[in-house]
């Protein structure tokens, strides 16, 4: 009577029995024992009214099922009522909220996490319960859930602080707490920050920077408590130049670690950190020099630089370079440099310059005029040391110097073969003019050669090669940017066929599969340059190759038509694609298509082939006919109009219908043929005077469903009473076939008198 009652020992569900004689009456008064299971009280005897109806009602603490026995007079009956949790009393209860998953890094996508139980005051698990939730420290969780059927609910939670969070869980006011801990996550290059305290410190190896790296995820949490895995590390200066210290790890707990750098060398550190595989910086410390013009002193370097060799007439550009003991650059000299010379006559060089760019590096001019060898020394007011350097001047090279220029190459070449030239420059005295090999260009009345790099083999002789693609004759010249050029006649004759140049066309054509009518295919013959060649054209007698497997497919033999160029003829009788294929140097060239089309026209047509499916079928229904017509070679003809088509029947079926031919693929034809005779249909299907045949059996339909006339005949007519007439009744459906399987419908009455024993046998 009611069911689904709170399991809270109080509320009821209730159940009926109702107590009736063996003709179904009610009976009062009768005493029905009920029992339940699961723990359930419920009242033991209930008599029943006047209704004969006993009622009882149970309770529980237990929520589920609960099995209800109700008896009388040895005959007992169950039922089964559900008591469901008291969701007014539900609550977390101590330790039903806990943490499923801790310690997720603090990158807002992993996460952890935390499952509350929700329990009634009777400790049944409450589905369906909504629980809220809250979480500190920035943690994000879903504010809210619903416990599943086991009463249980789970949820993740993220954060981008690293540290505690603690989470609340909240039903029907009572609330729970549990706490769980983000973690920093992996190191990050890109957040972490390194910092170099001085950025500027000076190069005697005893002032420091201190270098401190702030080690931090990708949120910006500090990765605190590393005792080992960090390092600094320089760039821009050698070691041997630099001191960096231990990494000091004292502040490790607040996610800072830290080094100091000195040197002795000027120049710029880059310094960089690395934890886990991340990089972190670059950070620049700037070590500068010492000052002062006598910081070369006797251990001190001076290096002499100069421009060698140079030609006669030219300046040498001279360079100087100053540095102190540890190799560092010295500034502020340029009034104490001097540089002499063993040739007497040697002229002097210009005033020094302090290179702005190159600390301790100063330039100056010396105007070479005698040709020889120059061995220079470079002096420092206040120091002892010296820089030497020896240059070389040679006669003069220049393109100028060119009087002559001759052009020397074979006669004829091959396309895409090499070809030697040889350039020979000499004076005006016939000496020979070196070191031109870049000036020289070569060029072609018929094509563009491209750039062609000139090695000189001997002094004033050059050689180069070049690469000519277009056949015929070519004039080659060599020129001078002074105006100086020659030529020289050169054939070029084409090479040999290859299969990446060369092509059989067109790709793809179509003829009738007559036997008769031919497709013409082109083979061009081309060497790698494209250019027309008979090297490599097709072996007398030779043909197409067939690819694939269509049978009744002839080619004819290749003929030349014009250089480079041959025809080949296909023809065929068989319906379907052929492919066919040539081979140059070796390699087959894409496949050609040829589709050999089916005959089209009932004229075409030499054999017939007719099919009914379903071959056997009720009457009035329809099969489908599937006409294949084939020409002389067996192959689909299509275009056949319906026109063209007979079909004529063996029985005579006023109310036949033939629906429209429609053609699909390989020559079949498809039309539905309606039939309402009953028999066997020999259908006839001829096209051009060819037939073919199928068979259609229609069977009488059955039931009383497909019944549209009925009679009656009796016999006799006449009878003394007692005997038996014999009733015949004939059923035929809408088409005048007999309705079979229909007799044991059929009702006989009388007008006199109600008939009995009436019984029919089939016979159609």
């Amino acid at each position: 009577m009611t069911d689904n009652a709170p399991a809270d020992g109080s509320a009821v569900n209730r159940v009926k029995a109702t107590v009736t004689d063996s003709f179904g009456n009610p009976v009062s008064g009768q005493t029905v024992t009920f029992a339940a299971g699961g723990g359930a009280q419920i009242s033991g005897a209930v008599q029943t009214d006047e209704r004969g109806e006993a009622t009882a009602e149970l309770s529980s603490t237990l929520a589920g099922p609960v099995e209800v026995n109700a008896g009388i007079n040895g005959v007992s009956r169950q039922v089964t009522v559900r008591f469901v949790a008291d969701s007014r009393t539900a609550q977390i209860a101590e330790g039903a909220l806990s943490v499923e998953e801790d310690g997720a890094v603090a990158d807002g996508r992993s996460a952890n996490r935390v499952r509350a139980r929700v329990t009634d005051a009777n400790n049944n698990v409450v589905p369906g319960a909504m629980v809220t939730f809250s979480a500190g420290n920035g943690a994000v969780i879903a504010p809210s859930g619903m416990t599943g059927e086991d009463g249980e609910l789970s949820l993740p939670l993220t954060s981008v602080r690293a540290g505690e969070s603690r989470v609340t869980a909240t039903i029907n006011g009572g609330s729970r707490e549990v706490t769980v801990r983000f973690i920093a996550g992996a190191v990050s290059g890109q957040t972490s920050v390194l910092t170099a305290t001085p950025a500027s410190i000076a190069v005697d190896n005893t002032e420091t920077s201190q270098l401190t790296l702030a080690l931090q995820d990708a949120q910006g949490n500090p990765v605190t408590g590393r005792h080992g895995g960090i390092t600094f590390s320089v760039s821009g200066l050698a070691a041997a130049d630099h001191t960096l210290s231990a990494v000091n790890y004292e502040q490790a707990e607040a996610g800072l670690y830290t080094a100091t750098l000195k040197g002795k060398r000027v120049g710029t550190a880059v310094v960089t950190a690395q934890a886990d595989g991340e990089t972190v910086g670059p950070v620049e410390v700037r070590l500068t020099s010492l000052s002062g013009g006598d910081a070369v002193g006797a251990d001190g370097s001076v290096t002499l630089d100069a421009t060698s060799p140079v030609t006669a007439g030219e300046e040498s550009r001279l360079t100087v370079t100053l540095k102190d003991v540890n190799g560092n650059p010295v500034t502020g000299a340029a009034g104490d440099i001097r540089v002499s010379s063993q040739v007497s006559d040697q002229a002097p060089a210009t005033a020094w310059e302090e290179s702005a760019a190159t600390a301790g590096s100063y330039t100056s001019s010396l105007l070479m005029t005698k040709v020889g060898s120059h061995l220079l020394t470079a002096t420092v007011s206040g120091s002892s040391r010296t820089g030497t350097r020896t240059v070389e001047v040679t006669a003069a090279t220049a393109e100028s110097a060119v009087r002559y220029l001759t052009l020397e190459a074979a006669e004829s070449v091959r396309a895409g073969d090499s070809l030697g030239v040889t350039v020979t420059l000499t004076d005006g005295w016939g000496n020979p003019v070196t070191g031109l090999g870049a000036a020289i260009t070569l060029g072609d009345d018929k094509e563009n050669p491209g750039t062609v790099s000139f090695t000189e083999v001997s002094p004033g002789r050059y050689r180069g090669t070049v690469t000519l693609t277009q056949v015929g004759e070519h004039t080659l010249s060599a020129r001078l940017g002074n105006g100086l050029s020659a030529e020289r006649g050169v054939t070029v004759n084409a090479g040999a066929a290859v299969a990446a140049a060369s092509t059989l066309s067109p790709a793809a054509q179509s003829v009738k599969a007559d036997g008769v009518a031919e497709a013409t295919v082109t083979l061009e013959l081309k060497d790698g340059y494209g250019n027309l060649t008979d090297a490599g054209a097709p072996a007398a007698g030779s043909t197409l190759r067939q690819l694939d497997g269509v049978t009744g497919v002839s080619t004819g033999a290749w003929s030349r038509t014009e250089t480079g160029k041959y025809r080949s003829t296909v023809k065929g009788t068989t319906v379907g694609e052929a492919t066919f294929s040539q081979t140059v140097g070796g390699v087959s060239l894409p496949a050609v298509k040829v589709t050999f089309l089916a005959q089209s026209g009932a004229e075409s047509v030499a054999g017939v082939r007719l099919e009914a499916i379903p071959a056997t079928m009720n009457a009035g229904e329809e099969t489908q006919l599937t006409l294949r017509l084939t020409d002389a070679n067996g192959n689909g003809v299509t275009g056949v109009a319906t026109a063209d088509i007979a079909l004529s029947d063996s029985v005579t079926d006023g109310n036949s219908a033939l629906s429209s031919w429609e053609e699909g693929a390989n020559g079949e034809y498809r039309a539905g043929l309606r039939l309402t005779v009953a028999g066997a249909h020999d259908l006839t299907a001829t096209v051009n005077g060819q037939s073919g045949e199928a068979r259609v059996t229609v069977t009488p339909l059955s039931g009383e469903a497909y019944v549209e006339t009925l009679s009656l005949r009796v016999s006799p007519e006449t009878i003394t009473a007692g005997e038996s007439v014999t009733a015949t009744v004939t059923l035929k459906d809408r088409w005048g076939n007999g309705v079979v399987n229909a007799g044991g419908s059929i009702g006989l009455t009388s007008s006199v008198e109600t008939l009995s024993g009436t019984t029919f046998s089939a016979t159609g």
